[in-house]
């Protein structure tokens, strides 16, 4: 099997994708190639491949990872199979080429050489349809400060029944979600020797949302605030901007956290179970402090629910 990959991909945003390709059939499988018989200009929210069968057929394949709940038309209309995240349950059967699938994230795929590389080759098979050629080379540059390879993003660690961690921006434009995170905040605060870590992190325009009470320090390295996560007795996960599910979320799952939850807005490839993968919440601070009371005095609990995030993850 070859993966032939656009060579004008976000190598940032497909990372997960091609370190997924990669573990089922090999590093040499993935081929940059622009002979995939389109004009797709280089875009950050999809990745499309030709998969490359033995018998020299070949399968057409998007990978939407974009926020956006809406399809990019003619991508589906060039590809076989258009799998993609954040699909809306009502909008799914105007589709039939479609299949739900997980968030990415940001992931380094090769060595940082090797990386710098593909920046140039790549530049040059797709020059054409990189419309921001400084963008496409920032990105490239980028990779090695903010993303995680697989093998250090892959690893778990022990929970902590008093510490609770969590950070996380304030939204302009989306202050229910600001609120049911300041409730979660607030709900893990009130809990009698629970020590809490986090915050909002400020705006940086300085607007202020009405949360000073809850800002906390502007910057956490992603080393630490995976650390932190870690130690957490339990995480909280809300849908994102545009309803679209968060990184968060496939961070909680890949480290096997005891995650608490308002409902998912949009489809997965398999439901998160309340109770069984997740306890999802109405969103008060009540009902967050009765969660996380429930999480911290209920191990077998907290392990069931940590030990079925990371099996769906690894499904």
């Amino acid at each position: 099997m070859k993966i032939n990959v656009d060579p004008a991909c976000d190598i940032q945003h497909s990372g997960f994708y091609l370190t997924g390709f990669m573990h089922l059939f090999g590093e040499d499988s993935i081929v940059f190639s622009g002979k995939h018989g389109h004009t797709f200009d280089h875009n950050s929210d999809v990745l499309p491949v030709v998969l490359e069968h033995a018998d020299g057929t070949g399968t057409r394949l998007i990978l939407d990872y974009g926020d956006s709940p809406t399809y990019w038309n003619s991508l589906y209309e060039w590809s076989d199979v258009y799998e993609k995240t954040n699909i809306p349950e009502d909008v799914y059967p105007r589709y039939p080429k479609s299949i739900p699938i997980g968030r990415g994230l940001p992931m380094q795929s090769f060595s940082t050489a090797h990386t710098l590389r593909l920046g140039m080759t790549n530049y040059i098979k797709a020059r054409r349809r990189i419309r921001n050629p400084k963008r496409f080379f920032s990105i490239y540059k980028q990779v090695e400060f903010r993303c995680l390879s697989h093998g250090r993003f892959d690893a778990r660690g022990e929970s902590d029944t008093d510490y609770v961690h969590f950070v996380c921006s304030q939204w302009k434009n989306d202050d229910m979600a600001n609120q049911v995170r300041a409730n979660f905040m607030r709900a893990a605060k009130s809990i009698p020797g629970m020590v809490f870590d986090g915050g909002f992190t400020p705006r940086p325009d300085g607007v202020d949302m009405g949360y000073g009470d809850l800002v906390t320090n502007p910057f956490e390295p992603y080393d630490d605030y995976m650390k932190k996560t870690h130690r957490s007795l339990t995480v909280f996960n809300n849908p994102s901007v545009k309803g679209c599910h968060s990184w968060k979320l496939n961070e909680y799952l890949c480290w096997g956290k005891a995650i608490v939850s308002p409902p998912l807005l949009r489809m997965l490839p398999a439901p998160l179970v309340d109770g069984v993968h997740v306890l999802y919440t109405d969103g008060t601070q009540e009902d967050m402090v009765e969660k996380i009371r429930l999480i911290r005095a209920d191990a077998a609990l907290r392990k069931s629910l940590e030990d079925n995030a990371r099996a769906y993850y690894e499904e």
